[in-house]
């Protein structure tokens, strides 16, 4: 493939290689060239392709439902795997968020612990800790979490300021930011 309408990783660069397949921890390419999937994304696990267990899985779940909105509905398997997790966990811990990746979760994580101390009356603290450069995501969020620099840090400061040179987080509120 010489061309491409998807925003690939770089527009000057050729697309990559098209995948066609998967089998176990091997993807297959369009000219049937068998490749080692290490690439199952950052700090993702890779179940590998065309599991048996895995597709009747999904397949099963397919058949009896596809897609409910979580903000209208809910169905057994979120609710099976909630109770799994936080069911039976001492110390407070009683509810599960789930979301579609990473960058979703940290983005949800942010705006949560911001939400708590607005609730409690406590607006003033708007600060989180993290690495410099790190990578918590690909929204505005969470890359002004990790105080990326370049292109991420230039539209996190453009969307209002959420690098902070002189803070080790973010505050998503203006007004404490010009209290600082």
């Amino acid at each position: 493939m010489t061309s491409s309408r998807i925003i690939h990783r770089s527009l000057r660069a050729p697309p990559p290689p098209m995948a066609s397949g998967g089998e176990g921890a091997w993807l297959v390419t369009a000219d049937r060239r068998r490749v080692l999937d290490a690439s199952g994304g950052a700090a993702v696990s890779c179940l590998g392709h065309g599991h048996p267990r895995v597709v009747e899985a999904i397949r099963r779940q397919a058949a009896a439902l596809a897609y409910a909105h979580t903000g209208f509905f809910t169905s057994a398997p979120p609710e099976e795997l909630a109770e799994a997790l936080v069911g039976h966990e001492p110390g407070g811990l009683a509810y599960a968020f789930f979301v579609a990746g990473g960058s979703e979760a940290m983005e949800a994580a942010l705006k949560l612990a911001r939400q708590s101390f607005l609730e409690i009356d406590q607006p003033q603290r708007c600060r989180f800790i993290a690495r410099r450069q790190s990578y918590h995501g690909n929204t505005l969020g969470a890359l002004g979490f990790g105080r990326q620099r370049g292109a991420a840090g230039a539209v996190c400061a453009a969307a209002g300021g959420c690098v902070q040179p002189r803070h080790p987080g973010l505050c998503l509120s203006r007004a404490a930011r010009r209290r600082d």
